[in-house]
């Protein structure tokens, strides 16, 4: 251990993720960087099908109707400044048709559906306990969707609460997919505008509800994002601009630890080597691309391309 860094060492999981493996990543925005390294790298992963949903009672419906494949319906739509959208997600999902819109949802709903019957792996990042319950209907929605906060209650769901409705749908999770491994991390993305203690009350609320669960399933586990950010790092420099989220050099420092944890086989740190080679061999931009030395780079890179998407043709450059 350094004297001017606290370090937090990597568990190999005994059930690592390979290329042959399929991956749904749900929940805040954090859990789209560990889900855009997965894609930069070529994996199997399917990362926030729905929007990034930061409390855990939404995310929680939303598997639910996963699991059931239960279709969406109009009466799940609103219209607000001509706009459709749905309270069970986010923003992103808004159309000027509602139509289409309920199309474009229940397509994805079926491949999710299908995807997560598959998958060896399910990572949640829960982002908040604080929730805003719409008055209507009584529940937490995913996004206020800019509608007038007199709608809405806002509370702080107890440990309690969250840890009772993580583990109704752990065990349909697991009912529907008995190989399926669940992994939870907290984001450690600050959610300032709710005030520096109350974040604080709301992660400790997130964390005391994953590690009372991952006591009873031994296929649940925790990855300590908001531990290697929080207490590793430790400090603004590897923040942006904004001082709550996490800044490149964060991300990247925990996509390291993430892949020495699920990531460690020899054949997988081969390939995501390979991955990486393309990936920026096709970022480059020649000075002379009619040059010879160009056109060998050139082939020698779809050379790699072509034997890659031989071997796993689910892999599109």
């Amino acid at each position: 251990m350094s004297s001017f860094f606290l370090e937090l060492p990597s568990q190999s999981s005994i059930d690592p993720i390979s290329y042959n493996d399929k991956v749904l990543l749900m929940g805040s925005c954090f859990v789209e960087h560990m889900g855009n390294m997965l894609n930069y790298h070529k994996f199997q992963a399917l990362n926030n099908p729905f929007g990034i949903i930061f409390h855990p009672f939404p995310i929680v419906d939303l598997l639910e109707r996963i699991i059931r494949n239960e279709s969406f319906t109009e009466k799940d739509l609103f219209e607000h400044h001509d706009f459709w959208q749905s309270f069970q997600l986010h923003s992103s999902l808004s159309s000027d048709n509602p139509s289409e819109l309920l199309e474009k949802l229940n397509t994805t709903l079926d491949h999710t559906h299908q995807f997560l019957k598959e998958s060896k792996y399910l990572m949640i990042t829960l982002g908040t306990a604080w929730g805003y319950q719409h008055e209507s209907s009584e529940n937490i929605v995913a996004n206020c969707h800019r509608v007038s906060q007199q709608e809405f209650d806002k509370k702080l769901t107890s440990a309690q609460e969250i840890e009772a409705k993580l583990r109704e749908v752990i065990q349909k999770l697991l009912f529907f997919n008995p190989f399926l491994n669940i992994v939870f991390t907290v984001s450690p993305v600050r959610h300032i505008r709710d005030g520096i203690v109350e974040n604080n009350r709301s992660k400790s609320h997130l964390i005391a509800a994953i590690h009372n669960l991952t006591k009873t399933y031994d296929r649940l586990t925790y990855y300590p994002a908001y531990e290697l950010v929080i207490d590793c790092l430790r400090d603004y420099r590897f923040y942006t601009a904004d001082l709550v989220h996490p800044n490149d050099q964060a991300v990247m420092y925990i996509w390291k630890h993430f892949s020495e944890t699920y990531l460690h086989q020899e054949e997988t740190q081969s390939i995501m080597k390979i991955t990486d080679e393309i990936q920026r061999g096709l970022a480059h931009r020649p000075m002379r691309p009619e040059s010879e030395a160009y056109q060998k780079f050139k082939a020698s890179l779809m050379k790699k391309m072509e034997l890659l998407t031989h071997r796993y043709p689910f892999m599109n450059f």
